[in-house]
């Protein structure tokens, strides 16, 4: 098992050495002290991340399925607690690979589309805010394909291979948008209509965040 400080330092330098957060630093301790205690129970299998990692779109697809049931936001937060947990157990037992670092992302892509699906199905808002989950959809891709992009790119110039900004609207934020709208469904429409909104300008904002910083460092 390793420390929490190579913990850490190893998930850090997954995600490009951001700068963590009071929130961030907080999670990384939370998971790893509950994959810790998990894994010295059990013996750990070495394909465990990618078996979470599926279970999680697995879990998204019910919520598609299931909406507009009453607790059907539930399957959200356990989607994204699973999504939580797939990177610290590959870490702590040493399981982290190319292919499920790839997966991961793909499994990320996935539930989210899952997610806006079911959201579309289940409150049945005017024609805009269609317009809305099908930007705030595409805005997700496009951040992390600039992202992905970029990053191929520093590879190339032989920098740092990440982007080291961390934006107004990483997963997790865009998943609590979600899982607000989730709750609220059809009864108070007129809210969730406002928390698309809000939504999508963070998403706006992101892209930029991202896409300013990226051109930025390529052009040094």
């Amino acid at each position: 098992m390793i420390s929490k400080v190579e913990y850490i330092d190893s998930w850090n330098k997954l995600h490009g050495n951001p700068q963590n957060s009071k929130i961030i630093k907080g999670w990384l301790n939370f998971t790893y002290q509950i994959t810790n205690s998990l894994i010295r129970k059990n013996n750990h299998n070495s394909n465990l991340p990618n078996i979470i990692t599926s279970v999680s779109i697995l879990i998204s697809l019910l919520y598609f399925l299931f909406v507009p049931g009453k607790f059907a936001f539930l399957l959200i937060i356990l989607a994204l607690l699973l999504d939580g947990f797939d990177g610290p157990v590959a870490i702590i037992t040493s399981s982290t690979s190319k292919w499920g670092a790839v997966f991961d992302s793909v499994a990320d892509r996935i539930s989210e589309s899952f997610w806006l699906l079911g959201i579309y199905r289940a409150l049945k808002l005017p024609g805009w805010c269609e317009i809305l989950i099908f930007l705030l959809w595409s805005g997700g891709l496009i951040q992390e394909y600039l992202r992905a992009r970029f990053n191929a790119l520093f590879i190339e110039k032989k920098q740092t291979p990440t982007t080291e900004v961390t934006s107004i609207n990483e997963r997790p934020v865009r998943a609590i948008f979600l899982i607000f709208i989730a709750i609220l469904q059809m009864k108070f429409w007129p809210i969730s209509a406002i928390i698309l909104v809000i939504a999508f300008l963070f998403q706006l904002i992101a892209i930029i965040q991202i896409g300013r910083d990226s051109y930025q460092r390529l052009s040094t």
